[in-house]
């Protein structure tokens, strides 16, 4: 399901959401690896990634386009639980969030009710 290159922007956009608000908290952490281990990464490309991402200030914000509309509702739906699980999330991240759903043509109507329920989950 996932191409090559839908398993590095995954992982690129799971990173741009955690730099946001200009830190990597634990729970996104265990997010971003968790991700990073199912697509097979190496631990060291993203131990050595994580602790660059937030002094580069050359890494494009731009939504994310992917291969299939099914691997952009895993995506979203993987980067819901990072923001909601956040002490502080941006709203940043949400706009950026609800772009890459519209560039991957999933409506509005989709995207609020998958934040709703990541919201539900949290609490």
């Amino acid at each position: 399901m996932f191409t090559i290159l839908d398993k590095s922007n995954y992982l690129r956009g799971l990173l741009i959401v955690a730099k946001m608000n200009n830190k990597i908290d634990e729970g996104e952490k265990d997010i971003i690896s968790s991700a990073s281990n199912r697509f097979g990464f190496s631990q060291d490309f993203l131990t050595e990634t994580m602790q660059n991402i937030l002094a580069n200030d050359f890494v494009s914000n731009t939504p994310i386009q992917f291969s299939k509309p099914a691997v952009a509702q895993e995506f979203i739906g993987e980067c819901l639980k990072l923001i909601i699980s956040k002490d502080d999330p941006s709203p940043r991240e949400l706009l950026w969030l609800n772009e890459v759903a519209k560039i991957n043509t999933l409506d509005d109507e989709w995207f609020i009710k998958e934040k709703r329920l990541a919201q539900q989950q949290k609490q």
